[in-house]
């Protein structure tokens, strides 16, 4: 089966590196702001590790699954599972600070290979929306947390 595979870029120049990694690693936060995200819950810690508990759903279909998150602040964030509807995901997290000394850029890669074909199909056609309003939705929620007002 083939992989279901993204990535994006964004630019940040008015926020730095360690505002955006504390957006990236506040994953109990992600269901406030992440479109299908549904709940997350740290199971477990175990140092820079964080084992988490994660329900996606879109429409009427539900996902419940485990992930490990290896932190490495503040450039680096990986997620990975093996269970749920995965035989194996991954997202990698990179955060680099731009040459101005303030911004950073912000980029997320990720391949996915799901259990179900049917579960795949429909995953590769929503992709596309769904990339585009969760990258929205992370612009939206920096701009909450990390604008001043002016």
């Amino acid at each position: 089966m083939e992989s279901l595979t993204g990535e994006w870029r964004l630019t940040f120049p008015r926020y730095s590196r360690e505002q955006l990694f504390q957006l990236v690693a506040n994953i109990e936060d992600y269901p406030s702001f992440i479109p299908g995200c549904v709940a997350t819950r740290i199971i477990r810690r175990e140092g820079m590790l964080l084992h988490v508990d994660n329900m996606f759903g879109f429409g009427l279909l539900r996902s419940r699954f485990t992930s490990q998150t290896r932190l490495e602040p503040p450039h680096q964030a990986v997620v990975h599972s093996d269970n749920g509807p995965w035989r194996s995901f991954q997202l990698e997290w990179l955060l680099e600070p731009l040459n101005n000394g303030t911004g950073c850029t912000v980029e997320c890669r990720f391949t996915a290979d799901l259990r179900s074909s049917t579960l795949a199909g429909l995953a590769r056609l929503a992709l596309p929306e769904t990339e585009r309003r969760t990258i929205a939705a992370f612009e939206k929620r920096a701009a909450q947390l990390f604008s001043s007002a002016p």
